[in-house]
């Protein structure tokens, strides 16, 4: 389902636009359309006798703002009308400068979209389920509707994510919810980068993280109280196989990191920037970081 919140502003930015009748034009063969510009009261007088012969000769109906909204209301089709409409209807109204367009697409609900450089345009064939009928079906779609679908992932897959576990506070104080939507923001792109290694990685989706343990993790690992100076990387760090080498400290030796050992050690991995006993008895590098 697609729906776009600017349809309605749309309607209430638009200057003029074109509404054909359901053959398109009136009786005479001229597309009707309509204004939102009211003369000024002083100005109504002096402009009466032009407008008159104005709309005489071009056959374009004045209305007040109050009538031209019912007015071009009444050319969308409401979605209880439009509904009675075969799969693939499409309803199409664009400014008369051309600088807008809003179309109404029925897939299996109403779709709204307003757009400044295409409309309908050149229809293309999509497959859907029917309820109905019980087996997938083909019926026309939109030009706007495809580019939508081809450039949606981004954004749309980056609110829906943020959605889920979005961060609330009771203040509304724009700067602190600018804060926190900032690291909503953050913890979802970081959650797609991890998605993105797995997929170089070759790792199967089912021993992956879900968005709520990625997040759970994160936080472990961010309020996790540690020593003053320590430094311990996330089992995601330690575990994922990528730079792990040895070095020689020159130092006299540093108490090992590995959880349950007591020894001392020389040794720490460079990336994880942790020491480790790395001996003949003992191979606390090994068992860190599996």
């Amino acid at each position: 389902m697609i729906t776009c919140d600017m349809f309605s502003l749309f309607f209430e930015s638009s200057s003029t636009l074109d509404f054909p009748d359901e053959d398109g034009y009136d009786s005479e063969g001229k597309v009707r359309s309509i204004s939102d510009f009211e003369p000024e009261p002083e100005e109504l007088g002096e402009q009466s006798g032009s407008l008159e012969e104005e709309q005489s000769r071009s056959n374009v109906d004045y209305l007040t703002p109050k009538q031209n909204i019912k007015w071009r209301h009444r050319q969308i089709l409401s979605d209880k009308d439009i509904k009675k409409k075969p799969r693939g209807f499409a309803q199409e109204v664009c400014s008369t400068d051309g600088d807008g367009t809003v179309v109404k697409w029925l897939d299996n609900k109403p779709a709204n979209l307003a757009s400044n450089f295409i409309g309908i345009g050149e229809k293309d064939l999509v497959k859907r389920w029917s309820k109905t009928e019980k087996k997938f079906i083909e019926f026309e779609r939109p030009e706007i509707v495809r580019k939508y679908n081809h450039a949606m992932g981004g954004v749309d897959l980056l609110d829906q994510l943020m959605s889920y576990y979005r961060t609330f506070i009771k203040s509304k104080k724009w700067p602190l919810r600018m804060i926190f939507h900032e690291s909503d923001l953050a913890v979802v792109q970081a959650f797609r980068d991890y998605n993105i290694d797995n997929d170089l990685l070759g790792i199967p989706k089912a021993k992956r993280l879900s968005l709520l343990r990625f997040r759970r993790r994160l936080s472990d690992a961010l309020i996790t109280p540690r020593r003053p100076g320590e430094v311990r990387p996330s089992i995601e760090v330690a575990r994922d196989g990528v730079g792990h080498f040895t070095a020689h400290d020159g130092g006299s030796g540093t108490r090992c990191k590995l959880v349950g050992c007591k020894g001392k050690s020389r040794i720490k991995c460079v990336k994880c920037k942790v020491h480790l006993c790395f001996t003949k008895d003992k191979n606390c590098f090994l068992v860190f970081h599996s």
